[in-house]
């Protein structure tokens, strides 16, 4: 049995197969990480390699882009705790979401790398063709 994850939800795939004689398979899989030098760049403001950023420990994260309240999130469900959050925390928390799209809009004029897409119209797309309903 084998899972399927599309736009249009997630459905369970089941094969029987009954053969003689001798069956031969193989299968190839890949990944591919690219390094975004200029993004580390504008996150780090300066030039880093990656081997710096995760072997070396010679980077430090700047301030303000939000890495040790990941951090301190992770901390606490690592210990089976999460944290409740105060109304002075979700108004930085949405301060922090505006100051984030404006530099994402911003970030589209130098990003080269980057193709977007809109979710719902792609769903809506697939539905049109008859290739799926909403879920």
């Amino acid at each position: 049995m084998a899972k399927n994850l599309t736009s249009i939800g997630v459905s369970d795939t089941y094969t029987y197969t009954f053969a003689r004689g001798i069956f031969g398979g193989i299968s190839l899989e890949s990944a591919l990480l690219k390094v975004r030098n200029r993004e580390n760049g504008y996150f780090y403001g300066r030039s880093v390699s990656p081997h710096e950023i995760l072997n070396e420990n010679s980077v430090e994260c700047p301030p303000g882009k939000g890495v040790d309240e990941i951090h301190h999130k992770l901390d606490l469900l690592a210990k089976g705790k999460v944290m409740v959050p105060t109304p002075e925390y979700l108004q930085k928390k949405e301060s922090m979401r505006e100051e984030a799209d404006a530099a994402g809009v911003a970030a589209r004029g130098y990003q080269t790398d980057v193709v977007e897409i809109n979710a719902e119209e792609e769903v809506k797309k697939e539905i049109d063709d008859g290739q799926g309903t909403l879920c």
